[in-house]
């Protein structure tokens, strides 16, 4: 009998113990919203990221997509660091974050204003990019998230262009998009 309570006892410690790691890990932070560049909603396929402050550490991603009807729409978690292991996985309460839109630092919030809430959520909060050099998907040819100066975007839409490569987003001989490509390499 007192070897049965004790398996008991024994038992139940070990659950409460269980519960209790797992009720110490933290937990995300939701967001959703619209992303507005330059004064019109975003386009299906754009990146949002979230980034801590000082580190860029990605805590969160997404792309937008239309909701509804309406386009630029998005959703995202900040995922937190669980501190019952030694692996990195995420934002610390109280860090400020940087959102940015296809790499680059969103006008509001301004960059390191907002901060990583855990279990908070957050509701309509819409994301704006004024950019002279916001070129959207287009100049980002190779997704590598860097857009003018990039040697790699520019010549593989030359190779699209020439009809060296294929399923390309540059059609073989459009000059217009050729054009278009070479401008955002060099941030027009």
């Amino acid at each position: 009998m007192k070897a049965t309570k004790n398996i008991i006892s024994l038992s139940i410690l070990l659950i409460m113990l269980k519960i209790s790691t797992f009720v110490s890990a933290t937990n995300p932070e939701a967001y959703w919203g619209f992303v507005t560049l330059d004064g019109a909603p975003a386009p299906d396929g754009i990146s949002v990221t979230v980034g801590v402050c000082g580190t860029g550490e990605i805590v969160g991603s997404t792309t937008t997509v239309t909701w509804g009807g309406n386009p630029g729409a998005y959703t995202l978690d900040i995922v937190f660091d669980d501190t019952n292991t030694e692996a990195d996985e995420g934002a610390y309460p109280n860090n400020p974050v940087v959102w940015k839109v296809n790499g680059f630092n969103a006008t509001t919030p301004a960059p390191c204003t907002d901060t990583a809430v855990s279990g908070n959520s957050n509701n309509n909060f819409n994301i704006l990019v004024k950019s002279p050099l916001f070129c959207y998907n287009f100049c980002d040819f190779n997704n590598d998230g860097i857009y003018i100066k990039d040697w790699n975007d520019l010549m593989n839409a030359y190779k699209c262009f020439l009809g060296i490569e294929k399923n390309c987003k540059i059609d073989y001989q459009s000059w217009n998009l050729i054009k278009q490509e070479y401008d955002c390499f060099y941030g027009k």
